[in-house]
């Protein structure tokens, strides 16, 4: 149990931690508010990275499209289901409607609502219905208006923005807004409103129940993409950690380009959690460690963040070689733990790392210095990284529990 003493020395050493801090802040605030009220002639802008390595580039290679011409590959099985669900689609829809001018609505459904990822499915499945069924009502309350033809172009105009304008953020907006286009379009080309509107509704339902039942055709699971993405992540968090903790500080292009990998490695298996809790329970896997994954990423990445801004204010008071020695047991150390690539199949194992990883920093009695104190929270957050890999291996050959959630 601690004592009084042992309490009362924490809470100073975190108090004056947290001054030193503050101290930083207006240090940075003041240089904010010189670089605006000072002009100097001689002071030179700096230099921008060459924006073209942070735009992605698209190539038409047809070895490209040779690469997925297997069954293993995800967008080959999302190919194959496709096709299958258009075909029954369009033998169903033949089969029911013989007299129905509008079938192709039940193959136009499947198209949209079918994804490669079942979560993505799944929520295209609930836009797609309620937008459709909020459409035709609007649609119905429109026509019962008895609007003029200008009034129903402009209606269809708005509507033709709002399906445009939503098609990517919020569909269930994209899939209202077509269907008031939709009918308001077919109504002035065709004239029964109301036989229009139930067929809108019928067609919708059986082209999305199609949907439902071929997304568990050659499906592909979230958890199966794991390891491909939890190895991107630690390669961008070792690639990051250098940049930022090297002995010379990297030009701001490379610092900039390895901070963007890493973001984008990190918002890429943020994704795969999100879509796999959409999934069946019976397919999740490791997500009370994805969880954790993620959330000390995010941690790592805020302390990498500081730490260029902590060596910029030592630079001025301390000598580049007092400055490394503070740097370099915590960079070897990092990047050793990062440094290790995460399984990927079943049975194999990771390397031990000879060195004993540091205690769990206790962050009221850590040293007053922010450096050293980021140093600290570096190490900290680089071993729980480095500790969740065979947790998530284990996890992903286990079969999940029934009701397990996150």
């Amino acid at each position: 149990m601690r004592t009084a003493p042992a309490e009362l020395s924490q809470a100073r050493s975190a108090l004056t931690s947290l001054l030193h801090t503050l101290r930083e802040i207006d240090k940075l605030l003041a240089n904010l508010q010189n670089s605006f009220t000072t002009h100097d002639a001689d002071a030179k802008l700096p230099e921008l990275p060459d924006l073209a390595q942070f735009v992605s580039t698209w190539r038409y290679d047809p070895h490209q499209v040779l690469a997925h011409l297997r069954l293993g590959s995800p967008i080959f099985r999302h190919a194959v289901r496709l096709a299958l669900a258009l075909a029954c689609g369009f033998v169903v829809s033949r089969a029911l409607f013989t007299h129905q001018t509008h079938d192709y609505w039940v193959l136009l459904t499947i198209a949209v609502i079918l994804r490669p990822n079942y979560g993505v499915t799944r929520q295209r499945l609930k836009d797609r219905l309620l937008g459709t069924l909020l459409g035709c009502l609007l649609t119905a309350g429109l026509l019962s208006l008895h609007l003029g033809l200008a009034a129903e172009l402009a209606t269809m105009f708005l509507a033709l923005a709002v399906a445009r304008a939503f098609v990517t953020t919020n569909y269930r907006f994209t899939a209202m807004a077509a269907s008031v286009l939709a009918l308001l379009l077919a109504r002035l080309l065709e004239g029964d409103p109301r036989f229009l509107v139930d067929q809108r509704l019928i067609d919708t339902a059986l082209g999305a129940a199609l949907a439902w039942g071929f997304s568990y055709v050659l499906p592909r699971w979230e958890y199966q993409d794991v390891p491909r993405q939890l190895s991107a992540l630690i390669r961008a968090q070792h690639d990051y950690a250098r940049a930022v903790l090297a002995t010379e500080l990297q030009d701001e292009g490379a610092f900039r380009l390895a901070r963007k990998r890493q973001f984008d490695a990190l918002a890429a298996i943020t994704g795969v959690y999100s879509r796999m809790l959409e999934e069946p329970p019976s397919r999740r896997r490791a997500l009370n460690e994805l969880a954790q994954l993620i959330t000390h990423s995010y941690l790592l990445a805020a302390h990498l963040a500081s730490m260029r801004v902590q060596r910029a204010l030592r630079a001025k008071r301390l000598s580049p070689q007092s400055i490394e020695a503070m740097i370099a047991p915590t960079r070897d150390w990092v990047l050793r733990r990062l440094g290790r690539q995460p399984p990927t199949a079943r049975g194999s194992t990771m390397a031990v790392d000879p060195a004993p990883p540091p205690a769990e920093p206790d962050t009221a009695g850590s040293p007053p210095d922010p450096l050293l104190r980021r140093l600290a929270l570096l190490r900290h957050e680089a071993a729980q990284i480095a500790a969740i890999g065979p947790r998530v291996e284990r996890e992903l050959h286990t079969p999940a529990r029934a009701g397990a959630t996150a």
